[in-house]
């Protein structure tokens, strides 16, 4: 049973009076018994839990997550006499960490299923944090060897083309189709549309950026040009 409590854990369970809450059963604020059970093992056992999480539930049944953190006062034999602790509602706190786990998931599906090559980008340091396998397939770069390295470092584009980007990017933190012809590592070049957005993870600034291949665009163009050339001489 209950002997003491504040207004706040009073307000927390849902209760309109501290006497109505001290009468109220220890059992029934937990969504299962069994977790009573196992707190009162680790108390006996430890004598003192931090940031224990709880399944607990409000007067009207509503569910949450307490964080517990509680310690065993004792006499001098020995015996606990009651558990002294507090109780904090971590539930936004979870739904929120559960919810940045989801969007991390879909955030790493979509780059990694993408059909388009992607590449994340250190904003300050240059370093690439991360690229999919289309971009290791349309660069002929291996991924192991990239990563932690500049684009201008493994000659992707020269400071100049990156200059030009990072200018461009900085104006509005997007570009839409920017054209830009990047290096391959086997030195061929890639006609490419680049579609950027600066993002923050955990506080730092990174480049997101999408690479449209316009290779085959250009040699259809390139081929419809010389046809066109060929039917002018002919007439």
């Amino acid at each position: 049973r209950f002997i003491e409590a504040n207004p706040a854990i009073v307000r927390m369970f849902g209760f309109d009076s501290k006497e109505a809450f001290l009468k109220s059963r220890v059992v029934d604020l937990y969504q299962n018994s069994d977790d009573r059970h196992k707190f009162n093992e680790k108390m006996k056992n430890q004598g003192f839990v931090v940031n224990e999480e709880l399944g607990l539930q409000r007067k009207d049944g509503a569910h949450f997550i307490g964080s517990v953190s509680t310690v065993a006062v004792k006499d001098e034999h020995g015996e606990a006499l009651f558990y002294d602790g507090v109780i904090m509602d971590t539930t936004e706190q979870k739904q929120a960490k559960h919810a940045l786990v989801e969007s991390e998931v879909k955030f790493r599906s979509l780059f990694d299923l993408s059909p388009q090559a992607i590449a994340l980008v250190h904003m300050d340091s240059s370093a690439i944090a991360d690229v999919n396998d289309k971009f290791c397939d349309l660069f002929k770069f291996q991924r192991d060897k990239i990563l932690g390295k500049s684009p201008v470092e493994l000659g992707f584009y020269t400071n100049a083309k990156r200059s030009r980007f990072i200018s461009n990017l900085e104006k509005t933190g997007k570009l839409l189709g920017l054209s830009m012809d990047l290096t391959a590592e086997d030195g061929s070049i890639v006609n490419t549309l680049m579609f950027s957005r600066l993002i923050q993870i955990k506080g730092a600034r990174y480049i997101l950026t999408i690479f449209h291949d316009l290779s085959e665009v250009k040699k259809l163009e390139s081929h419809l040009q010389q046809a066109q050339k060929i039917e002018a001489i002919g007439a």
